[in-house]
């Protein structure tokens, strides 16, 4: 529906360089549905302001003690927040709740991860469980 476009709008922005109109779609989302938009994180990351996006992944974290929230995508907020070691941590429970997120390459909000020991040892314990 209208909300997710808001959200593919905000990724798209944010991956073409349109920064404040990314933050402006993102927030829009959080008008919406009154949630924290993770991707607003990243984007805020991106244009500098690690303190905000730190705030928004602090209020994902907080949140997903009373809901499900993909700890993927809290993991990506900590990565606006330049935060690898926080992300890891939620990279690590979404492996330990098997967190069909992490099969996926494409997830590209975990690519600030690739090249991190942690993730890479944690993406070969990944590729042993899929089905060959």
């Amino acid at each position: 529906g209208a909300v997710d476009g808001v959200l593919v709008d905000g990724a798209a922005l944010r991956e073409l360089g349109h920064l404040q109109a990314s933050a402006d779609a993102y927030r829009t989302y959080e008008a919406i549905t009154a949630a924290p938009a993770p991707g607003l994180a990243l984007t805020e990351g991106k244009m500098g302001d690690t303190a905000a996006a730190r705030r928004i992944a602090d209020s994902l974290a907080a949140l997903s003690r009373h809901q499900w929230i993909d700890p993927t995508t809290i993991a990506s907020a900590y990565l606006g927040a330049n935060d690898r070691d926080r992300a890891m941590q939620w990279v690590d429970t979404a492996f330990a709740d098997k967190d069909f997120t992490l099969h996926f390459k494409g997830a590209y909000w975990l690519d600030p991860l690739r090249n991190y020991p942690r993730f890479i040892a944690m993406w070969n314990k990944v590729q042993k469980t899929v089905w060959k």
